[in-house]
């Protein structure tokens, strides 16, 4: 297992930094979650809600220092009723496709781990043709955070770079990492997980982390394009369970607030709207490597 492996089992849909999803091994998972409405007010009447589908493939393998390689792709279809004259000029499905790196190496007493994922983020009608993509359709998620071992925790410190508050952003990472043989604890921000194990193949788990993103969105006729930008913060419960054979099944429940749109409209005009507070339900369903523990008595669904 990699040393850094913050969370053996990751939540079930909540959008956590790359780079710690990445500490997780080799696995593969799909994740569904279902949107709440959220209500708009003054000055734009109506409401947001949809679906969010993610899948996720990761490979770890060691040849000087560790290394994980990963690819993804996150798709929402939004569910937007607001006045005729605040509609967006593009639709509601947006995708975010990934490729990432991640690279965890011992450096003095702790472990340091870089990270790089160049990802493509777009209104659907855009994938059609790749032509039209501009620099505002790329992003470039990236980390680099060092773990120094204590004498009852891991102190974490570093800096990480992605579009989870709505824009792309460079911000630290600073925190403590605290386990023992039941409980685990990531106290860092922006990143807070807290997990249980309940017995060999039962998980619960506790997140929150920021929940936005930026998508490149054209119009039907690909003519003009705008960021759409969405702003949140969520926190997730959930329950995980594991088979011997490395599949996982999970549910989670969820609490977005704090939400923020950004889109430019039919009428050619930029949106800016609060949301209310709202809620989701997800479903996850996974397979994760074991190595030598599936030879023997099964998938070890803890963190040791």
């Amino acid at each position: 297992m990699v040393w850094l492996a913050l969370i053996s089992a990751l939540p079930a849909s909540a959008r956590s930094a790359f780079f710690w999803d990445m500490a997780a091994g080799t696995r593969v998972s799909v994740d569904y979650i279902e949107f709440e409405d959220s209500g708009l007010g003054s000055p734009t009447q109506g409401d947001i809600g949809g679906q969010r589908s993610t899948s996720a493939v990761q490979y770890d393998f060691a040849v000087k220092g560790d290394w994980v390689l990963a690819a993804g792709h996150e798709y929402n279809a939004l569910d937007i009723a607001v006045d005729p004259g605040e509609t967006p000029q593009s639709n509601g499905d947006l995708h975010t496709l990934y490729l990432a790196t991640r690279w965890l190496g011992k450096i003095g007493p702790g472990r340091l781990q870089l990270a790089i994922a160049p990802a493509l983020s777009v209104s659907s009608n855009a994938l059609k043709d790749n032509d039209i993509w501009n620099s505002g359709s790329r992003q470039w998620w990236g980390a680099a955070t060092y773990v120094m071992p204590g004498t009852n925790v891991d102190w974490v410190f570093g800096l990480g770079h992605d579009y989870r508050f709505g824009d792309p952003r460079t911000y630290p990472v600073a925190g403590l990492r605290w386990r023992d043989n039941l409980h685990q604890v990531l106290l860092t921000y922006p990143d807070i997980s807290m997990v249980r194990e309940l017995g060999r193949s039962w998980i619960l788990g506790f997140t929150t982390a920021p929940d936005g993103n930026r998508w490149q969105a054209w119009d039907k006729n690909l003519e003009e394009s705008d960021d759409f930008r969405r702003q949140a913060w969520q926190s997730e419960l959930y329950l995980r369970f594991g088979l011997h054979n490395g599949l996982r099944f999970g549910l989670a429940v969820g609490y977005h607030w704090n939400q923020q749109w950004k889109y430019r409209n039919q009428n050619g005009g930029v949106t800016k709207q609060a949301g209310d507070n709202s809620s989701y339900v997800g479903l996850h369903l996974g397979w994760k490597s074991c190595g030598w523990r599936s030879r023997s008595s099964g998938c070890d669904w803890g963190f040791k």
